[in-house]
């Protein structure tokens, strides 16, 4: 299991690198794959490895916890990702932004540096990032052991990222309009040498 995770992120950040270099591997249909198959292993790694240790999460708070805030962490890091694809417009800038933007995020979170010595703004606006709220919860429910009811705020914080992101998806995002197919088999004419001259 430990295996797996050490591939799935080394292959994600070498994934990453290439396309930051501009090579074409990383997006061909192999690397995807690879990473598809990696994360699947994975998966199945971690059902094995909970079913072996009679893991249930309906009885064992802190795992059950722990299921709640993935499933809330992981949504709204997707929407508000994909959201901010929109504004980006291409792979290469958004990973660029993200190099540049993930350490002072950690920073903002409260994790490595006290929240209470950022400024009131910043205070504020770091509840914008899925990461404030989720290394919030997770302090809460992994290091201190708290219920999950201790984690309900950050929780709620969550689930408004993901409606708030999913709500300007859906406002914001444009049906992708191909252009029609040619009818009968037919290529369309090309323009007389005249016309042609004008373009």
């Amino acid at each position: 299991h430990i295996l797996l995770v050490t591939c799935s992120g080394a292959f994600f950040g070498l994934r990453g690198a290439g396309v930051l270099a501009r090579h074409q591997w990383p997006l061909a249909r192999p690397a995807r794959v690879a990473s598809v198959f990696i994360d699947t292993l994975l998966l199945i790694a971690g059902i094995s490895l909970a079913l072996l240790l009679s893991v249930q999460p309906l009885h064992d708070v802190w795992l059950g916890a722990k299921l709640v805030l993935l499933v809330l962490y992981v949504p709204a890091v997707a929407a508000l990702g994909a959201l901010l694809g929109l504004w980006f417009g291409n792979r290469e800038r958004a990973l660029q932004v993200l190099l540049f933007t993930s350490l002072p995020l950690v920073f903002m979170a409260g994790f490595s540096w006290p929240s209470e010595g950022l400024p009131e703004a910043l205070q504020w606006a770091r509840w914008l990032s899925p990461s404030t709220a989720g290394i919030q919860a997770s302090l809460r429910l992994n290091q201190l052991g708290a219920p999950l009811a201790a984690a309900a705020p950050q929780l709620a914080v969550l689930a408004g990222i993901f409606c708030s992101a999913t709500a300007a998806l859906l406002l914001c995002a444009r049906p992708v309009q191909r252009p029609p197919r040619p009818t009968g088999g037919t290529e369309p004419a090309p323009l007389p040498s005249a016309q042609a001259a004008d373009f």
